[in-house]
């Protein structure tokens, strides 16, 4: 354990109110670096996000910034912070595609080779990606040309 590691611990057990947010400038390391050496020494905190933690991920969110960077910035993980969203009613979860028909499948395999995909997923009301997904799972987009 590093001289800089001991006194982290040190100042953590003295003062349990401080933040690893609070803790990280006067070291000159992140607030992430913090959790892993407090973790590391066995000082576990309560997991649950505290107030200051959820007005910051709606702040960034709102902000347009990616869930993993607001992950990130408040040293928690992806999961968390997009439950967190969800239950905010703030983010909404990734809708699952319906699945495919037998007949859309169909389709696919006839007219992959000839038509765009951008074409045929209009015709299907599928996105783009989605043919592509399709295309290669059947095998298809191996032979069809550039």
């Amino acid at each position: 354990m590093t001289e800089r590691d001991a006194k982290i611990i040190e100042l953590l057990t003295r003062r349990p109110e401080l933040t690893h947010r609070e803790v990280a400038p006067a070291f000159g390391i992140t607030a992430c670096r913090v959790q892993q050496i407090a973790a590391r020494a066995g000082l576990l905190r309560d997991r649950r996000l505290r107030e200051d933690e959820k007005a910051t991920i709606r702040s960034l969110y709102k902000r347009g910034m990616l869930l993993a960077h607001i992950a990130h910035d408040v040293c928690r993980d992806e999961l968390t912070v997009r439950s967190h969203l969800i239950a905010a009613g703030l983010h909404q979860p990734k809708k699952k595609d319906p699945p495919w028909s037998a007949a859309d499948a169909d389709l696919v395999r006839r007219q992959y080779r000839n038509v765009s995909a951008r074409a045929l997923a209009q015709q299907l009301g599928r996105t783009r990606n989605e043919v592509i997904g399709k295309a290669r799972r059947l095998k298809l987009h191996e032979a069809r040309a550039s």
